[in-house]
């Protein structure tokens, strides 16, 4: 009955041309030449074609046109829209042929009209079909394009209920470049106040536009949770090899589906879609496209935030959108959404300091000081020298440090008192030298400038890129002093100022802290050298568990609790014994162990347990057999008690440099070993000195924080040297001793004869005794 209907032939041939339709789509989609309506063909395209889709066609056309069968089997399977006035839709959006059919209820006009262009076609839904109605740049769609059938040629994303017709429908919708449905997420841009009426609202949302593409796209629901799967793996494929490219359209096909995905793939589409968004193009390249001027970043990371609760990550990016917007107000409110942001606990600096970075620049000194304090009490907040350079260089520009300035809005409330002028300063800079030991020369030049311009003092000559000059001029009470200068080496006086620098030392916490320190290293190291033997297939003998520890543990209690006169010296022997020659020469340690004890010093020897034996291995390959002159020196050593063995295959740094912190406590009875200034006969400082040439480059990084490292080293090390062999003379050679530094290398303050405070800096590429010294005028 239906073949013989007048209308027969012509729902034929739209069904021919939306099957020819379609087989291009799929050329297109694997690069293969398109296919031409071919009258042999013909035939071909009629028998592969629907006899339900016939027939739906043409029940369609004799209830009106406007009307499609309200079929379930129809809508599920065939593929039609459901929305008037065309029953067919080929899966390619607005560009269908169902916008090239006319009224079927008019018989005079043709069911197909070839002129109507497809550029330009419109559908109900009143959106026209142009280059801004496809998905992504020619770029983005070419990366898309080949990651999208990388998975679908993987068998590995299938499983067993996916039929040839589910990957059908799906590879048509995937390599579909235009939009099937319009997307309408308006909770993406709009400001809620409350999160959870922003997540309901948004899922709302996905819910109708969800409804509105299964209806367009008569995906089926196996169809749907496939297609989602596929964009899920193109998001770990894209976030495996850094190509970001990809996910800006794949995530455009997320929101045209409604899809709500799981946390972990918001992250990984967020982690991509990031990656693309930093890619930067030469003039030659295409821009990356932002949809309707959007930034998907942001958008991603709006995403997340309102589906699931807030993370690090997400508010990041989302600040530094609102930074780029320039708005500071904005950026601080969300770092309020994370559940622990009120003490910062999950909060790190990269979050923060866009913020702080815009504040300074619009010069809101108040907002910026109170954002500064904030992020000093969050634990994953940790400041480097440029941080602190950019506040307080914008405080100084703004003239803040004048003793004639108004105190800055809110700045008592956060503990300065008053927050301005010299007391000001020196609240921020002592804050600053808790976490900075040192700055580099432009952060120099930078509060150089920025002091200048707020005391008024400015140059056209002077740039951020020039090199400061060294000044060591005796400044006036009244001068403001930002200036290099070079500290005496002997006498640590600032030749601008007339303050003395300090050798700040270790306290007591902090000796005990690098004691316990060295107890688990030595533990861990002896551990690790075991393994290495075991791996090169050398016998390892056997020791109890902690073996190491309980040997430097040993050696503490010895030091400790021994009779006599306390330790002043403690010399790395292995280091002094090999000096200059790659072999042990105990003529080197006679020489400094002598020489020590004519200074006044009691010395100790730390020697390893290999090199107090008459013959031993120097390395692979090479035994040494001291001979009569050394073994004498060694075994004089030895027996005069000057000398401590440290077991085998334990490492003998550990052991000098424990030394160094020890209490001696039998041995001093309560007296101060440390030797004042101006003590006749020997250097001051602390005791006992460390001898030793080692520059400690294993392990100074896991050892301490710098800054303990640094005023362990500068309070205890002393280098040496040997005056030159002189006809093979080699016991007649002298020792020479570098003492430590008479200061430290590290922000200090210090009062010159005026009273005032005088800021020295360590500045990274200058000489070791420079500085940048920071004075205010004396008012």
């Amino acid at each position: 009955t239906m073949v013989g209907h007048p209308k027969w032939d012509a729902c034929v041939t739209v069904e021919k041309d939306r099957h020819w339709l379609q087989q291009n789509a799929a050329c297109s989609a694997r690069r293969r030449p398109v296919r031409t309506r071919d009258s042999d063909r013909d035939m071909t395209l009629t028998a592969s074609c629907s006899g339900r889709r016939l027939i739906s066609l043409l029940l369609s056309v004799i209830l009106g046109a406007n009307q499609i069968v309200p079929c379930a089997s129809f809508a599920t399977n065939s593929g039609f829209c459901g929305s008037g006035p065309c029953p067919i839709h080929c899966r390619r959006g607005p560009e269908c042929v169902a916008g090239r059919v006319r009224k079927l209820s008019n018989p005079g006009i043709p069911l197909y009209d070839s002129s109507i262009s497809s550029d330009t076609t419109e559908c109900k839904s009143g959106t026209t079909n142009s280059k801004s109605n496809l998905l992504g740049t020619d770029r983005e769609w070419k990366a898309y394009n080949g990651y999208i059938n990388k998975v679908l040629s993987s068998e590995k994303t299938y499983q067993r209920k996916d039929t040839e017709d589910d990957k059908d429908a799906i590879r048509a919708y995937l390599n579909q470049r235009d939009r099937t449905v319009p997307i309408q997420l308006p909770s993406l841009v709009h400001k809620f106040s409350d999160a959870a009426e922003a997540g309901k609202a948004l899922h709302l949302e996905l819910e109708e536009q969800k409804a509105k593409f299964c209806q367009a796209s008569a995906l089926t629901s196996n169809q749907y949770k496939l297609t989602m799967r596929l964009l899920c793996y193109v998001g770990n494929y894209c976030a495996k090899n850094q190509e970001g490219l990809a996910l800006r359209v794949a995530w455009e096909k997320m929101k045209e589906m409604g899809c709500a995905p799981r946390e972990n793939v918001l992250s990984t589409y967020l982690y991509g879609i990031a990656l693309a968004d930093g890619v930067l193009v030469d003039d030659k390249d295409e821009e990356i496209n932002d949809i309707d001027g959007i930034d998907l970043p942001e958008e991603v990371a709006t995403f997340h935030d309102t589906l699931f609760s807030p993370t690090e990550k997400t508010l990041t990016l989302r600040i530094k959108a609102l930074v780029q917007k320039g708005d500071a107000k904005g950026a601080e409110r969300l770092l309020e959404m994370m559940p622990s942001s009120r003490d910062g606990g999950d909060l790190r600096l990269r979050t923060y300091l866009p913020v702080l970075e815009l504040y300074c620049q619009q010069r809101d000194i108040p907002s910026a000081l109170r954002l500064y304090k904030r992020m000093r009490h969050a634990p994953g907040v940790h400041f480097n020298a440029e941080n602190y350079s950019l506040l307080i260089s914008t405080i100084a520009e703004n003239g803040f440090f004048r003793s004639d300035s108004d105190a800055i809005a809110g700045g008592e409330e956060l503990g300065y008192h008053p927050a301005m002028g010299a007391q000001l300063l020196a609240a921020l800079v002592s804050e600053m030298a808790e976490d900075v030991l040192e700055i580099a020369s432009s952060c120099a030049n930078r509060l150089r400038l920025a002091f200048r311009k707020g005391f008024g003092i400015e140059s056209a000559t002077e740039s951020s890129s020039c090199e400061m000059p060294l000044i060591n001029e005796s400044a006036s009470p009244e001068e403001l002093v930002v200036d290099r200068v070079a500290v005496d080496i002997e006498t640590a006086e600032c030749p601008r100022t007339e303050a003395i620098l300090r050798l700040i030392a270790l306290d007591k916490k902090q000796r005990s802290q690098l004691h316990d320190t060295l107890v688990e290293m030595a533990d861990s190291q002896y551990e690790e050298y075991n393994e290495k033997l075991k791996q090169r297939k050398q016998n390892v003998e056997k020791e109890d568990a902690g073996y190491a520890a309980s040997q430097i543990r040993k050696f503490a209690e010895w030091i400790d609790g021994r009779e006599g006169e306390p330790f002043t010296a403690i010399v790395d022997g292995a280091n002094v014994a090999f000096f200059g020659r790659g072999l042990v020469d105990y003529q080197h340690v006679k020489i400094v162990v002598e020489g020590l004890e004519q200074m006044g010093e009691k010395p100790l020897v730390i020697m390893p347990q290999k090199y107090l034996q008459p013959k031993f291995y120097v390395r692979r390959g090479l035994v040494q057999e001291l001979d009569e002159h050394g073994i004498g020196i060694m075994e004089e050593l030895v027996q005069s008690g000057k000398v401590y063995e440290v077991p085998k295959r334990c490492l003998d740094d550990y052991y000098w440099m424990l030394a160094s912190v020890s209490d001696q406590t039998n041995s001093r009875d309560g007296e101060d070993i440390d030797v004042a200034p101006n003590q006749e006969g020997r250097w001051p400082g602390l005791r006992p000195m460390i001898v030793s040439n080692d520059q400690m480059r294993d392990h100074k990084l896991e050892l301490l924080q710098p800054r303990l490292f640094r005023r362990w080293v500068s309070s205890f090390i002393i280098t040496y040297d040997f005056t030159p062999v002189v006809e093979e003379k080699w016991d007649e050679r002298d020792v020479i001793f570098s003492p430590a530094e008479h200061f430290s290398r590290e922000i200090q303050g210090n009062l010159t004869p005026d009273g005032s405070m005088a800021w020295h800096f360590p500045v990274t590429e200058w000489s070791k005794n420079e500085r940048l010294c920071i004075r205010l005028p004396v008012t």
